[in-house]
């Protein structure tokens, strides 16, 4: 092993046996040492890796596997497992002494997603979560037209700056159970940000809008489940800022307490994508 040192963190050239690659495995793989740090195995990743190895492909190409200061696994879980399934050994260079911070930052051929940052940080329902943290990103960026995303570290400032998306996620999931006419994480982002109107009236809204009881014909609720429950059963669908727009729509005359004959927003007459939330 030849070895250097960078500041706290120690860097190494490794020939990781089966051996090695089962021991520094048995270190994460146990669930109540590291669920919160490895992604869900990817079946895909690890054959591909695998057979590189058994064929004799597997190339050095500068990636390496990374422990914290605490010594636990923070990157290369597919390729020891690959190591373990090929039973040969591979080169690799390894960094022990990571900052934990770091983790976050990692970016490898298997790239994690947001989901897969929270999954590993021992968050409950972290796909929805990591949903409703990219709308309320998006939302305060003015970015709900785009394809952008937050990266992990821009999420991880969203959830903790909005503590609230935690409560916003847990009450869309149990108004969901009554129908699935939005998006979980979608609507899970836009409670959060209707409950900095009025949270009372944000956690009703959603019931309503899931649950449709006591709706009466001018509802501005009713109005939308309509369009949305005819969307389900139309071949043309509303785009995502379309139907953001209704939904906001449907809020602002609810909150101020706004009966309606008709549920419409057009952005080329009011000059703006979705309306102002009231």
């Amino acid at each position: 092993m030849n070895s250097a040192r960078l500041n706290e963190t120690r860097i190494e050239f490794v020939v990781v046996t089966p051996e090695i690659a089962s021991e520094w495995l048995s270190n994460v793989i146990d669930e109540k040492k590291c669920s919160h740090r490895q992604r869900k195995i990817k079946p895909r990743v690890v054959d591909k890796y695998s057979l590189d190895m058994k064929a004799g492909d597997w190339i050095v190409n500068g990636e390496t596997i990374k422990f914290d200061k605490k010594g636990q696994l923070t990157d290369g879980q597919h390729r020891l497992i690959a190591c373990v399934d090929a039973g040969v050994s591979f080169g690799s260079y390894v960094i022990w002494d990571v900052p934990t911070e770091s983790f976050f930052t990692i970016d490898t051929g298997s790239a994690r997603s947001n989901r897969d940052i929270f999954t590993m940080s021992g968050y409950n329902n972290a796909g929805i979560l990591a949903t409703a943290t990219s709308f309320v990103w998006k939302y305060k960026n003015k970015k709900l037209h785009t394809n952008s995303v937050p990266s992990p570290s821009q999420a991880f400032s969203v959830l903790q700056e909005h503590g609230g998306l935690y409560s916003s996620v847990a009450h869309i999931c149990s108004c969901a159970k009554k129908s699935m006419l939005l998006p979980i994480g979608s609507a899970a982002g836009m409670h959060y940000i209707f409950s900095e109107t009025d949270s009372e009236k944000a956690d009703m809204f959603f019931e309503l809008v899931y649950s449709g009881e006591g709706l009466h014909g001018k509802s501005p609720i009713l109005l939308l489940r309509n369009r949305l429950i005819n969307e389900r059963v139309s071949k043309t669908k509303m785009k995502f800022i379309d139907k953001i727009a209704l939904i906001i729509v449907a809020w602002n005359n609810y909150v101020s307490n706004q009966d309606i004959g008709v549920l419409r927003w057009s952005s080329k007459t009011r000059g703006q994508r979705i309306p102002d939330i009231t």
